[in-house]
């Protein structure tokens, strides 16, 4: 969080300079000399101890027990009483359980939303979220929002919260849309899925295309669901490895033998391995689909007939 704040500090900073710019080795000089500045200014903030809200944030966020977390985040917003980062994280410590905790956290959203309004992002940014440094907690929080309901099971408040995020940055940083492609297979919402692939430009993603696979599996469309998954073994040589691993069930043996570095470990097979547990509300009920493309990947192509 410490450089969170550098893109819009060196855009200020350089429109600020804008006329001194006549050459690319002006702007490189101009460039370097942020550089130091904004180093310098940070020594002094690390010499002199917290002073800001987001000081005692970095300090939350290094501290190693919740109460000095509490006391951290309690000085941030004792400082700044609306900071939606320090309120965010002050409710994940506090709430007993998911449902309370997802109770809390749409009132937030609600109070975030506000505040989006009233500094007229919402009315003069949508779309671009994110690129504007004061939008980021707030985006944060929609994220964290949305995973929450999934855990929780409710998915289409997921979905909604999803295309809200996809509405209000386009460019889509957080990856929001890669929990969205899973929730439409979960849900097997065909044409919605086929859009945002189309959005993105068929984009070769694992997290696009075993979604798609997934979903077209379960719409009993075998080819497509074939089409999606020889697509993504292409663009991953772990598919076959991850496949096999799932219906051994070794896919946790696999995991730690991989991350460990292995010999033999494939370079994208903790990926996968990971996605397989990020979209787990996808994945672990269909173990099926995993059992016939485990099946498919082994099976030997047959020879062009001559």
């Amino acid at each position: 969080m410490m450089f969170e704040d550098l893109p819009g500090k060196f855009e200020a900073f350089m429109a600020e300079h804008a006329d001194e710019i006549k050459t690319p080795e002006d702007e490189a000089r101009l460039k370097a000399q942020f550089i130091r500045e904004y180093n310098e200014m940070n020594e002094k903030r690390r010499m002199q101890g917290p002073v800001t809200a987001e000081d005692y944030l970095e300090l939350a966020a290094q501290a190693t027990t919740k109460k000095k977390q509490r006391e951290y985040l309690a000085e941030a917003l004792g400082l700044e009483p609306e900071n939606l980062e320090a309120k965010l994280q002050m409710l994940m410590l506090d709430a007993k359980n998911p449902l309370e905790a997802a109770a809390q956290m749409e009132q937030l959203v609600a109070e975030g939303t506000e505040q989006m309004r009233q500094a007229g992002y919402l009315k003069n940014n949508v779309g671009e979220f994110w690129l504007v440094w004061e939008t980021r907690p707030y985006m944060r929080l929609l994220g964290n929002y949305a995973a929450l309901l999934v855990f929780c099971g409710r998915y289409r408040r997921a979905i909604d919260t999803a295309r809200e995020m996809l509405r209000l940055c386009r460019s889509d940083n957080l990856g929001i849309r890669y929990t969205l492609m899973a929730l439409y297979a979960a849900l097997e919402e065909e044409k919605p899925a086929r859009r945002l692939f189309l959005k993105y430009e068929c984009e070769e993603s694992a997290e696009f295309l075993l979604p798609l696979s997934i979903l077209y599996f379960k719409l009993g469309n075998l080819d497509l669901a074939e089409q999606y998954l020889r697509q993504m073994q292409r663009e991953y040589s772990s598919t076959k490895r991850l496949f096999n691993a799932v219906r051994n069930g070794s896919i946790e043996e696999l995991e730690e033998y991989a991350m460990n570095g292995g010999s033999g470990a494939c370079n994208d097979f903790t990926g996968l391995v990971s996605l397989y547990y990020e979209i787990g509300f996808l994945t672990l009920p269909n173990g099926l689909y995993f059992e016939w493309g485990g099946k498919l990947l082994s099976r030997r192509k047959q020879p062009a007939k001559g």
